[in-house]
């Protein structure tokens, strides 16, 4: 699962900085990514309800630079469970996590509607 997370442009590119500043959050959160199905009864969103624990949004090793094709600057760095972490200075300095779904909770299926 991929999640957007702050804009970090007010550390003026201080990488140690943002790592601080990301490893401060204690927040766990519910992340609910839907997907679109059409058939014969018409549209309809499917939702599935995900549990993080603040834990797997820690930065534990070091940034590395990487280029795309373009020339856009990215920071990237994977945490030891596995999260990819992408720091993305063309977007204000936005953060992206690329989450394996298999360290998410899913209360999907514990919702009776």
């Amino acid at each position: 699962m991929i999640v957007s997370g702050h804009r970090t442009g007010r550390f003026k590119e201080d990488l140690n900085e943002i790592k601080e500043f990301l490893n401060s959050n204690k927040y766990d959160t519910f992340l609910i990514p839907y997907r679109e199905e059409v058939d014969e009864l018409g549209k309809r969103f499917i939702y599935q309800i995900f549990y993080a624990d603040s834990n797997i949004f820690k930065i534990d090793n070091d940034w590395e630079q990487k280029n795309s094709e373009k020339g856009t600057k990215t920071f990237f760095t994977q945490n030891s469970k596995g999260v990819k972490i992408f720091l993305r200075p063309s977007m204000s300095w936005q953060i992206w996590y690329e989450i394996p779904l298999s360290i998410l909770t899913d209360f999907t299926r514990e919702i009776i509607l």
